[in-house]
C-alpha cells in the first residue's frame, strides 16, 4: 500500500490478488497506513487489482467502519461491484480507475 493525500481524500494503492491467503495482510496493511479519511472517504487505487474476495471486502469494509468513512475502490476488475453488492457493504462503493 501506498499513502498519499490532498485536501478530500486519503488514497492507499492496492495490487495483485487479495484472497484467503492475503487478506491478513492487507489487514496490517491498513493498520501500519494509518490512512485517515476525508471528506468522509478513503480512495483505494486498486487499478492494479486483478482479484478480490468476500473476506478482503469486508475486511475493507470494517476497517472504515472503525473510521466513520466510506471506502471508494477504483478498480476495473469486474468482479468487485457485484460482490460488494451481494454482501450489501454500504461503507464500500466501486468505481472505474482513473
Amino acid at each position: 500500500t501506498r499513502r498519499s493525500s490532498d485536501l478530500h481524500q486519503a488514497t492507499a494503492s492496492l495490487n495483485g490478488e487479495l484472497d484467503l491467503t492475503t487478506v491478513e495482510l492487507l489487514s496490517l496493511a491498513l493498520q501500519r497506513a494509518d490512512l485517515q479519511p476525508n471528506g468522509g472517504k478513503l480512495v483505494i487505487d486498486a487499478a492494479g487489482l486483478t482479484y478480490i474476495d468476500h473476506r478482503a471486502l469486508l475486511r475493507l469494509a470494517e476497517n472504515t467502519r472503525h473510521a466513520q468513512a466510506t471506502v471508494v475502490l477504483r478498480t476495473a476488475w469486474p468482479g468487485a461491484a457485484p460482490l460488494v453488492e451481494l454482501l450489501d457493504l454500504q461503507d464500500v462503493r466501486v468505481e472505474p480507475p482513473e
